[in-house]
């Protein structure tokens, strides 16, 4: 008897479910993270519909910067990195949110957010592009809507992942902390994330040695002000090693002279989110 893909999909969720179901929580993770790694249900377009209704909940909730000044400068510095991909998914939106916390998060779909604290604590633009190309990454390799897949499996909601009515997913992803910057994607994702940063810095005329000062300013702010810096930002995997993990990825490459660190338009913004 033929039976639709759908079909085949629905019984292979719940049969991955019943037996995920009696394996402790961390192993279970451990399991997730080889098997189904790289298992995504939702289309691109359907993940910019959900990201579209994420952020009218996000934007409801928390109190957004009105200034145009920095939220051009966002979208103008996010726009550059976009430009230097070969061929974006997605329309990519980059909004500053009025929390002094040291954070960025996506939610998919190209959606993009960035804390205003994190503007003023950034030394240099090259800083933020790094921050935001890192970003980027996981919307590239789409990890948000990986991550909501999994969870799906997870948690036996087949109908949902196949089906047309997108609520599901949007609850889904809010109860994983996508809405609140959260969303923790795993150590893999966030290297995933950090390569495509060190391929696309440069490629957008940045400098991707920022990065590695930008870590340096987070180890610095922890030891200073914990709880400054959102732990899921600082530490999953940990600054060390992440900053290891970069030295590594950028040694490899041969980067072009005259790369961008700073500008004077960056510098004019962080003094206008300090007041002076």
């Amino acid at each position: 008897m033929h039976r639709s893909p759908a079909r085949v999909i629905a019984a292979a969720m719940v049969a991955a479910f019943l037996v995920l179901r009696s394996v402790p929580a961390p192993a279970a993770d451990g399991l997730f993270g080889s098997l189904f790694s790289d298992l995504n249900l939702v289309s691109a377009q359907q993940e910019a519909e959900i990201s579209q209704q994420l952020a009218r909940e996000i934007e409801s909730k928390q109190r957004m910067m009105r200034d145009p000044e920095v939220e051009g400068y966002v979208q103008d510095l996010g726009n550059r990195l976009v430009g230097a991909l070969r061929q974006p998914v997605f329309r990519y939106q980059f909004r500053v949110v009025a929390d002094r916390a040291v954070n960025a998060f996506g939610i998919g779909g190209g959606r993009i957010y960035v804390n205003a604290g994190l503007l003023a604590v950034a030394d240099s633009e090259g800083q933020v592009a790094a921050v935001l190309a890192h970003e980027i990454g996981h919307q590239v390799r789409r990890h948000v809507a990986k991550q909501i897949s999994r969870q799906a499996v997870f948690e036996n909601l087949a109908r949902a992942a196949i089906g047309s009515n997108a609520s599901q997913w949007i609850n889904l992803a809010a109860s994983l902390g996508v809405t609140t910057g959260q969303l923790y994607f795993g150590r893999e994702a966030e290297r995933d994330a950090d390569r495509v940063m060190v391929d696309l810095m440069p490629a957008a005329g940045y400098d991707p040695r920022e990065a590695l000062a930008m870590f340096d300013k987070l180890r610095a702010l922890e030891g200073r002000n914990p709880g400054m810096v959102a732990e899921i930002f600082s530490s999953h995997p940990p600054t060390a090693e992440r900053s290891a993990n970069i030295r590594q990825m950028i040694a490899r490459k041969r980067l072009p002279a005259g790369l961008i660190r700073d500008s004077r338009r960056f510098q004019e913004v962080r003094r206008r989110l300090s007041g002076r």
